[in-house]
């Protein structure tokens, strides 16, 4: 069973399988990839609309709703257990402006696609790094759909 885990820091609350590659990060530094805030920092403006694809538990879809409060943030994870933490992230940090979906984003649509099975033993897992595929009969099923068919807004970033 995975055991999922809270950690409170400055850049907010977040919730996540324990032993867990990007929540371990979120725990330590608020964010998995340190290059991607430095970035975001320089170049989002409040009032954009921005697309998180493959949010997993959410650490980039809160700061990105920080940063472009006066805009929309669009948050997309396929795995069901993910979306289930990467929605309660979004509630514990009061993230209103952050609309999540559970598909997969493709250039294809194809109807149900498996992602892998999820891995929750180890020491330390990245869950992260799971693949689609359409060959694969186990795992967590998920929909693809193409980005265009949402009916979003003009995209800033």
């Amino acid at each position: 069973m995975p055991i999922i885990a809270r950690s409170d820091n400055e850049h907010g609350s977040f919730t996540g399988l324990a032993n867990d590659y990007l929540f371990q990060a979120a725990k330590e530094q608020g964010i998995s990839e340190k290059h991607f805030e430095e970035l975001v920092r320089l170049i989002i403006k409040p009032d954009w609309n921005v697309i998180d694809l493959g949010a997993n538990i959410g650490t980039h879809s809160i700061l990105l709703s920080k940063l472009a409060s006066g805009g929309r943030v669009f948050s997309f994870e396929p795995q069901s257990l993910t979306f289930s933490l990467l929605q309660n992230n979004l509630l514990l940090n009061s993230c209103k402006n952050v609309f999540s979906y559970r598909f997969a984003i493709s250039n294809t649509e194809m109807n149900v696609i498996s992602m892998d099975s999820f891995s929750y033993q180890g020491e330390n897992i990245n869950n992260g790094a799971l693949q689609v595929s359409q060959d694969n009969l186990s795992g967590d099923m998920t929909i693809s759909k193409k980005l265009d068919e949402f009916n979003l807004p003009p995209i800033s970033f």
